[in-house]
């Protein structure tokens, strides 16, 4: 269940075959957010690196990409990121 993703989880989204799901992970401070991405069955997510405010997680169709919205940090516009 979802207690296994750590602590201070959200925004858990799933790919359609189920293979793939992505998540924020806060610290317990609630400043450092991380985009942890895990392969059904890996033993331990993949924190993908960089920093600011990600949101509006969606997988393609075909689960083979990852799809955000991340806040520029000096600018304050977001952009797509994949």
């Amino acid at each position: 269940p979802m207690r296994r993703l750590g602590k201070n989880v959200s925004q858990f989204v799933m790919s359609a075959d189920g293979k793939l799901s992505a998540w924020v992970e806060l610290d317990s401070s609630f400043v450092e957010p991380k985009l942890m991405l895990q392969k059904t069955g890996a033993p331990k997510p993949e924190v993908i690196p960089g920093g600011g405010r990600r949101s509006d997680f969606v997988f393609t169709p075909d689960g083979k990409f990852l799809l955000w919205s991340q806040q520029n940090m000096v600018t304050a516009l977001f952009s797509v990121w994949s």
